[in-house]
């Protein structure tokens, strides 16, 4: 007999009504967020893929979504200028919008959950190209970085974020809110 290989679905799919654009999973592997063209960002348990709570909406189309290390929160990256941060269990709102000037493309939390980056739109398209470090508790801008396209990335074994711009020179280690 041959051998033939083929994908079995682990459970059911997550439903969105637009392609999805990132999914993540929680460092505990029990959940998974998915964020999508439809405006929305689903939780779901990752055995069943039954829904957790609301869905995140936006007011345009999510690229991102990404959990805290610890699983509790969600921020995502939406076309509506936004990032938000999310619980992750109820799908309620824990600040205000973190706004950009155009299309936010990514958001991630730092290591210990203190912080989230965002990062702007594509400088091709006239959008933001700033780079964002927020306080998550008081929701409130920290540092903005313009001039470029930016990424970031935990440093490993410390408590600092790595912003890197669109040249791949390291633009800056930035210590994160005690």
């Amino acid at each position: 007999l041959a051998q033939r290989s083929f994908a079995v679905p682990l459970f059911p799919a997550i439903q969105h009504d637009g392609p999805v654009n990132s999914v993540d999973l929680s460092r505990d592997g029990h959940w998974v967020v998915t964020a999508s063209q439809d405006g929305s960002a689903r939780v779901c348990d990752a055995l069943t893929g039954q829904p957790v709570g609301i869905p995140l909406r936006h007011g345009g189309p999510v690229h991102s979504a990404r959990f805290s290390f610890d699983g509790r929160k969600v921020v995502t990256a939406s076309a509506d200028m936004t990032a938000r941060l999310w619980d992750a269990h109820t799908g309620e709102p824990l600040s205000s919008p973190l706004p950009h000037r155009s299309s936010v493309n990514a958001a991630d939390f730092s290591p210990d959950g203190k912080a989230v980056v965002t990062a702007g739109g594509d400088p091709v398209e006239g959008g933001d190209t700033t780079a964002r470090l927020w306080d998550v508790a008081a929701g409130g801008l920290l540092i903005e970085c313009a001039g470029g396209t930016f990424w970031t990335e935990p440093v490993p074994g410390t408590e600092k974020i790595r912003m890197v711009a669109s040249n791949r020179l390291i633009h800056g280690k930035l210590p994160l809110p005690k």
